[in-house]
Order: C-alpha cells, then sequence, then structure tokens
C-alpha cells in the first residue's frame, strides 16, 4: 500500500518545502478561479459561449510556445531569475486582469491579451521552477547544472 501513496516525507522535514508546496497550491487554486472569473466576464460581456471559446484558443497557442521555448530559455539564463520574471509577470497580468474588471472596462479583447499574456507567463515559469522545488527538500543534493 506505501507504494500506492505519495511520499511526504520532505513535507515532514523541511519546514521550507512545507511553505513552497502550500504557496504552490494556493497558486494552482488561485489559476483556476482567475480561469473562470475570466470565462465568466467573457460571457458577461458577450452573450456568446463561442467568445468564450475563443478564450481558450488565446490560451492554448501562447502556452504551447510558451512551452516549447520555457525550457530552452531556463537552459541559457539562470533558473532562478527566469522564475522571478515569469512569476512577477503572473503577478502583473492578475493584477491587470482585477484592475479592468474594477474600472469596468467592458472591452473583451484586453481579457484575450492578458490572458495570452498570462498563460504564456506560466508555461515559461513551468520549466525552471520545478526543479528548484527539489532544492528545498531536506533531503535533495541539488546542484547547479555543470556548463
Amino acid at each position: 500500500m506505501g507504494n500506492l501513496l505519495a511520499d511526504i516525507t520532505p513535507l515532514r522535514e523541511s519546514p521550507a518545502f512545507r511553505r513552497l508546496w502550500l504557496g504552490s497550491a494556493v497558486a494552482a487554486l488561485g489559476s483556476q478561479l482567475t480561469l473562470v472569473a475570466v470565462s465568466l466576464e467573457v460571457y458577461r460581456l458577450t452573450q456568446d459561449s463561442l467568445y468564450v471559446g475563443l478564450l481558450s484558443i488565446f490560451a492554448l497557442v501562447p502556452l504551447v510556445v510558451g512551452g516549447l521555448l520555457g525550457g530552452s530559455i531556463a537552459d541559457a539564463h539562470d533558473r532562478r531569475k527566469v522564475a522571478l520574471m515569469a512569476s512577477s509577470v503572473l503577478w502583473l497580468t492578475t493584477a491587470c486582469l482585477a484592475l479592468q474588471a474594477w474600472l469596468q472596462l467592458g472591452n473583451v479583447w484586453v481579457l484575450y491579451a492578458l490572458v495570452a499574456v498570462q498563460s504564456g507567463a506560466q508555461a515559461i515559469n513551468q520549466p525552471p521552477a520545478a526543479p528548484l522545488s527539489r532544492c528545498w527538500s531536506a533531503r535533495s543534493s541539488c546542484q547547479p547544472p555543470t556548463r
């Protein structure tokens, strides 16, 4: 039975890893809530499900392109700086989404652009951030890559 369950030893042994894991879980929940909120906002503005579906295209294309380029960017530059920059862009786009809702701009194209930027930043953020999480584990011997 032990082989079927996830090993939670790093969560028990490393407070830093526990904070990172909890922060990642909260961020993932926030991303999903943002996706639902933006979809509802697009539907409220257009009253057409086609425009809500178009939102997926604006999210998918940067996700694929950013996913293809994210690993190369992370390999060519310092992973921490790439993750920090991509996370900063994610935070900024979230702030812009909140600001446009507060200002009641009512422009669906602004939402499309912000979702595209956010999706691309998320795709670029994933390759450098994933290996960094292993560095926080108490049992890990994380060494920087050799060049």
